[in-house]
């Protein structure tokens, strides 16, 4: 198996022009019937030197991403083309991925990992660091019309201007564990009529929520009265389809909310991390992460 990795095998940085490949990688070994193609767009432009493509005799065969926060990188997107299997292939990645992350001075890797995938993130060394929940909007969908007057304080739920950056990312580096303040432009000039802001009565952020099409999250709260506010406001602009959040287990508020706005239980999965002795952020506070890929 070692000299057949050696002669056959070969991990590179993945490009734009690799999409299609890539694409056709995730379908497969997620028997999926998405396009994936936009949402790798968007990991590449996020953490460009973070992604590789594995090659077996030239061939593409295998995908992870690390996207690298600084203090924590988050792995995801793991896939193996079911051609491929049993070469070695996803361990290969990962030692690789995890190499380089370390090389560039982040030392804590975090995922969600599948049934799967897990024996071979334990034998490299990550540990329980509890679960996360995928929630998928079903047929019950509550109508906004019927959404219930919450009371905020004084609090106000607006969208976002491209000028809050800078406070937006005080308030959630502390939470999350580290700066997300590339992903957060991003999506800012993404989505603008679908980045929503909560304030309280003296200007400062209490949460907010990213309300893209196929996904709920990034979505973080000081409290249940907040996120649920905020949660009517990303489900009063229309979403398509099966919609995703994903909820650490530990909230349990968040948990309560997806499912009485109308979001079915879908899988809970171990929530994993390397390095480190402890969860860098306050995952308790965080109600959707973004996706599996970049939390």
């Amino acid at each position: 198996m070692g000299s057949d990795l050696t002669l056959n095998l070969k991990i590179r940085t993945l490009h734009t022009s690799d999409l299609d490949a890539a694409n056709e990688i995730i379908v497969a070994a997620f028997q999926s019937s998405r396009d994936y193609r936009d949402d790798l767009r968007l990991y590449l432009a996020h953490a460009p030197d973070g992604w590789y493509l594995a090659e077996w005799e030239d061939r593409p065969a295998g995908l992870v991403g690390v996207t690298n926060y600084g203090p924590l990188a988050y792995v995801g997107f793991m896939a193996v083309h079911p051609n491929f299997h049993r070469k070695g292939i996803g361990e290969a990645m990962m030692i690789r991925a995890l190499a380089e992350m370390e090389t560039r001075g982040c030392s804590v890797a975090l995922l969600d990992a599948s049934a799967m995938g897990e024996p071979m993130y334990r034998k490299l060394g990550f540990v329980d660091d509890g679960k996360s929940t995928q929630y998928l909007l079903g047929e019950s969908v509550r109508n906004p019309a019927d959404f219930p007057s919450i009371d905020l304080g004084g609090a106000i739920i607006r969208l976002m201007q491209p000028t809050d950056l800078p406070k937006l990312v005080h308030f959630d580096t502390p939470i999350f564990g580290a700066s997300r303040e590339r992903l957060f432009s991003l999506l800012i000039q993404a989505i603008p009529d679908r980045s929503f802001l909560a304030e309280d009565s003296a200007g400062q952020i209490v949460g907010y929520i990213f309300s893209q099409t196929l996904r709920i999250g990034p979505f973080v709260a000081l409290n249940p009265q907040v996120a649920e506010a905020l949660l009517q406001g990303a489900l009063s602009v229309p979403v398509a389809g099966r919609v995703s959040f994903i909820a650490p287990v530990i909230n349990s508020y968040a948990q309560d909310l997806a499912m009485r706005y109308g979001f079915e239980h879908f899988r809970t999965m171990p929530h994993m991390r390397y390095g480190g002795n402890a969860h860098p952020g306050q995952r308790e506070l965080i109600y959707s992460l973004m996706s599996f890929t970049v939390g």
